[in-house]
Formats: structure tokens, sequence, C-alpha cells
């Protein structure tokens, strides 16, 4: 690559509502009610998880994972999307792997 042009992995990806966008004030601490909102949310969102089983508490910025889910990479999945959300100091994962889970409930 030439001098000019920088690295794919030296450019910053802008946002579009800003580059100061997810930044905010100094030692701003997010509430328990806040945190545990946020991980169900991204749990939810999460195409490839099935959540349903999934039961998330938060204690001082620890989230606890607890329930189960279909498969090991659903467990560890679940883990790292909750380590994502700021402001989570811990993440405690107590889910089991329950393989008869892994069919989708119809009613």
């Amino acid at each position: 690559m030439s001098p000019s042009v920088p690295e794919p992995w030296a450019v910053r990806q802008e946002s579009p509502l800003g580059p100061f966008q997810g930044r905010g004030p100094k030692a701003y601490p997010r509430s328990d009610c806040s945190i545990e909102e946020v991980v169900k949310d991204r749990l939810t969102l999460a195409g490839t998880l099935d959540a349903t089983e999934i039961e998330v508490s938060v204690y001082s910025g620890e989230v606890v994972l607890s329930g189960t889910v279909n498969s090991k990479s659903a467990r560890r999945q679940a883990e790292e999307i909750a380590e994502g959300v700021r402001s989570v100091s811990h993440v405690r994962n107590n889910l089991r792997v329950d393989l008869k889970q892994g069919h989708l409930n119809e009613t």
C-alpha cells in the first residue's frame, strides 16, 4: 500500500450521528435497571440466539445470566452480548445447555 493511503484498520468508521456518539460524561454511572434493559434488548435482537429461557439480573454492574440455552455457542454468545454493554463490570454466566431446547415451540 502507498504511504498516502491508510491501512484499513486505521480508518475510523464515523457514526451517522456523529463522531462522539456513545461517549458520555466522565464517570457516568449507568443504573442496574438501565444495564438490565440494554442487555435484554440486545439478547432479544440477536437473530441467532434463542433467548426465551434466559433470565437477566444486574447487581452493582455485575450481570447474572441464568436459565437454559440450546448450545454451548449460544451460552458464549449470550455472555459476549452482556459483556459488550457499557458499564457492565463482570458477567456471571450461570446458563445451562439443554440440547432438548433446540426446537421452536409451536402453540
